[in-house]
């Protein structure tokens, strides 16, 4: 009997309490939560915004008031109300990130079908709505500036990846990524700064190193460039590529031979490199045309101490060497008439009539058909 009485006597306590904390609550919000339950959501607005009217700190009320904003696609004011309804208490953290990564998901998964389906326009709306909703996540500022991209508008991607930057200053893929549209866009004096940006945090950075060779050498700033090639092979030395690019880079001063010793090398890190196997054959082929004309030069002007027939051997030895590389380009891009007048070239050179005749008809065939 004396439990049964002590059970009655605590549950007279707690009642007062449950109703004390029941009164706390704004009757505006226990009213928008009784229109929320029946879907009249224009109601349980008007009671929200009047609860928060009467007490801005109500975190429940901010909350509320959030999530109808949300499901009316009001993100702006959504975005508003969470941020609110978390600063003064975490109770309300975990449900307004559950909110807002369930609208982002939606808008970003839609956009990003808009944009793989050329719809450009819808993309643009669906990827910037994704923006406003969070803008901490990177993923829709890469998409908007695909998009961007797409419809030939740069600018609007560059902005983009620039307010990127800003949040994530030391992110290298954001910034790698904004000096690649630099670059496409041909301004390499933008360009230059971000890759030394990168090249701090990530010192051996290998595309930084070579788009900042690459850049420099547009610019005309050639022993930057040096420089900067140099360093990117000391940081990636097995890499074949940066070898093909310092290449390419002495081949167009003219530097055949330094050009073919690093053609060379990229060559035993990839042998089977189109790339290098026809700029070795373009290189000789060079060295050989330069040959004939100091022979032609020395020959007119009747200089002394002029050992013709040594500058014809050189000539036919450069025309040899350029034969196999030549040919060997050309088993992986039998298509290529440029090539395969070049072979003429050299077959003919070195004594290969025949040989030369029928490359040469092969180039023009290729070129007929081309143009068909």
């Amino acid at each position: 009997m004396k439990a049964a009485t002590d059970s009655i006597t605590r549950l007279l306590t707690v009642a007062p309490l449950l109703v004390l904390v029941l009164s706390c609550q704004p009757k505006e919000v226990t009213s928008a939560k009784l229109y929320m339950q029946n879907n009249d959501w224009d109601s349980a607005l008007k009671q929200l915004e009047k609860a928060v009217d009467l007490e801005p700190e109500n975190a429940e009320a901010q909350f509320l008031l959030g999530q109808i904003y949300g499901r009316r696609g009001h993100f702006d004011q959504m975005n508003k109300h969470f941020a609110v309804a978390t600063e003064f208490t975490d109770l309300y953290l975990t449900q307004t990130t559950a909110v807002r990564e369930q609208y982002w998901i939606e808008r970003y998964t839609t956009g990003v079908r808009a944009l793989d389906n050329g719809n450009y326009r819808k993309a643009v709306s669906e990827l910037e709505t994704a923006i406003l909703i969070d803008s901490s996540k990177t993923d829709a500022y890469r998409k908007l500036a695909r998009t961007y991209l797409n419809q030939d508008r740069p600018e609007r991607a560059l902005v983009l990846y620039n307010a990127l930057i800003e949040r994530h200053p030391d992110d290298t893929d954001i910034l790698m990524s904004t000096a690649n549209l630099y670059y496409t866009q041909r301004d390499f004096e933008e360009v230059i700064p971000v890759l030394k940006k990168i090249l701090k945090l990530a010192p051996g950075h290998r595309d930084a190193l070579a788009n900042l060779a690459l850049s420099y050498d547009s610019l005309g700033e050639t022993e930057n460039a040096l420089a900067a090639y140099r360093a990117a092979i000391a940081a990636n030395p097995d890499d074949p590529g940066l070898m093909f690019l310092l290449g390419v880079y002495h081949f167009k001063r003219k530097h055949f031979p330094r050009a073919v010793k690093l053609f060379q090398q990229a060559l035993v890190l990839a042998p089977n490199d189109f790339d290098a196997l026809a700029n070795i054959g373009n290189a000789f082929l060079s060295l050989a045309e330069n040959n004939r004309l100091e022979l032609k030069t020395k020959g007119a002007a009747k200089s002394q101490n002029f050992d013709s027939l040594t500058l014809k051997n050189k000539a036919i030895l450069n025309y040899e060497r350029a034969i196999p590389y030549l040919e060997k380009s050309l088993d992986l891009q039998p298509r290529n008439a440029a090539l395969w007048r070049n072979l003429a070239a050299a077959y003919v050179y070195t004594g290969k009539k025949e040989q030369g005749e029928k490359a040469f008809v092969k180039a023009e065939e290729i070129t007929i058909q081309a143009g068909n």
